[in-house]
């Protein structure tokens, strides 16, 4: 049995899709719209049968993959006796703290519990008001480090103030729990999915309120949005295109223009805006985001709305590359000035590395294959943490409709330009609401073993 990244069948899911500057039916009206780049099943017999083993291979790969990566930790871990006790080490909150910094940048200042303007900054190093101190300004504070700040029930809003107030307190903790099982320790996921009273589960889709739907805000998002952009750029990286002088043989040419990339990129890097006044103050959830964000190169401010995709080239601020900051600090040695100073002066100016690409929006660049391994890597690290957190939680991850709704969702993705696709449906595998993550997970694409004519 296939059981490492290594043996994941991509030439299933390459084999039924070819690459075309325009719909290869655009000549019906059914297709006036689709007057740009895309992926298209070529339709080929046995399609479904391609789709599904694909599916359950790397359904199988992810679980086994985790498996393995499950018996570098230690086998149990202790449940927290005591609510208050500090269940984030210092290790960790170093590294989440200027992510959560970040994100509560994003909050309206009045309504952000920690500070009175915009223009004071929060404080992203290791909290030491040990004591609670009213002035503490730390983005992430040393009592929210505690074990209640996860055991916090996560109401559903239904417009008064008092429930945004208390959901806002509850997702502070569910935002922790997406940094660290992103960026921190996984023994330090398993101590806390250890105390008998969280309710990660439930965590997994969130709904603001009763009447609308999931819209990133549970653990799902960390999930999705690296198995989206893991199953999208790899599925392009294996394609064949026309070539592109100077970019060597079967070089992308127009895969930024594709609707399935758009979609990708669009999917990945923007959290969902909620618009609708009396949510108005609900937080967004931008923790998931963050890496996706560095890849692409696309900053806080530039995230565009999901029903606007990007226009490519992205006209997007200035953000420099590891590369480049090296070459600015190099400069500045050899005008004269002495290390100290020149620490001052990016410090000062703020010149950080915000954008992972040295070619900047463009990762199948030859200049960018390094880049392009090492974030393909991190997604994949990802997804084995988050099936370790859902097998410590004492559920199973449904890969296999996860993957199947991430393909649907790239290739198959039903719109009002589609009318006349009939490559899939969609069938309900476990009920609605059901126990565990397969009752979230309940509605999954059936690949039709042979492409259906219309009528």
């Amino acid at each position: 049995m296939a059981s490492s990244e290594a043996d994941i069948p991509w030439d299933l899911l390459i084999a039924n899709f070819t690459y075309a500057s325009i719909h290869p039916s655009a000549h019906s009206t059914a297709y006036l719209h689709q007057h740009k780049p895309d992926f298209f099943p070529c339709k080929r017999p046995g399609q479904g049968d391609d789709m599904d083993q694909f599916v359950n291979s790397l359904a199988a790969i992810l679980t086994d993959s985790a498996a393995r990566e499950r018996k570098k930790y230690p086998e149990h871990h202790e449940a927290v006796a005591d609510d208050d006790e500090i269940v984030v080490p210092d290790a960790d909150a170093v590294v989440i703290a200027p992510h959560l910094g970040r994100c509560h940048s994003q909050f309206d200042c009045d309504k952000h519990p920690y500070r009175k303007s915009k223009s004071e900054p929060l404080l992203l190093g290791l909290c030491a008001h040990v004591d609670g101190t009213s002035g503490c300004r730390c983005a992430l504070r040393f009592g929210e480090r505690r074990m209640s700040t996860f055991l916090r029930p996560l109401e559903k809003v239904t417009g008064s103030s008092d429930l945004v107030e208390r959901f806002r307190d509850a997702f502070l903790g569910l935002e922790m729990l997406k940094a660290i099982l992103i960026y921190g320790d996984m023994n330090t996921v398993f101590r806390i999915c250890a105390h008998p009273r969280v309710d990660f589960l439930s965590w997994w889709a969130v709904l603001r309120c009763s009447n609308y739907s999931s819209d990133g805000l549970g653990w799902e998002s960390v999930c999705k949005y690296a198995l989206h952009t893991y199953i999208g750029l790899n599925f392009i990286r294996r394609l064949s295109y026309p070539s592109v002088p100077g970019y060597g043989e079967d070089y992308p040419a127009d895969f930024r223009l594709t609707t399935a990339y758009e979609d990708m990129v669009d999917f990945a890097t923007t959290s969902f805006v909620f618009i609708h006044v009396e949510f108005a103050h609900v937080p967004l959830s931008h923790i998931p985001h963050y890496l996706h964000r560095r890849f692409f190169g696309i900053s806080d401010d530039e995230c565009y709305s999901r029903s606007h995709s990007p226009c490519w080239p992205i006209d997007s601020p200035y953000m420099p590359s590891a590369e480049e900051i090296e070459e600015v600090r190099s400069l500045l040695f050899q005008k004269g000035l002495p290390a100290e100073l020149v620490h001052m002066v990016l410090e000062f100016t703020g010149y950080k590395e915000t954008r992972a690409l040295k070619v900047p929006h463009d990762p199948f660049h030859k200049r960018n294959r390094k880049q392009l391994d090492r974030y393909l890597g991190e997604c994949w690290e990802i997804l084995m943490r988050c099936g370790m957190m859902a097998k410590a939680l004492g559920d199973e991850t449904p890969w296999d409709v996860i993957i199947a709704n991430c393909i649907a969702d790239l290739l198959f993705k039903p719109t009002n330009r589609f009318k006349d696709r009939h490559d899939l449906h969609y069938k309900i595998y476990h009920g609605i609401g059901g126990p565990g993550l397969k009752g979230k997970e309940c509605i999954k694409p059936v690949f039709y073993k042979e492409s259906r004519k219309k009528g």
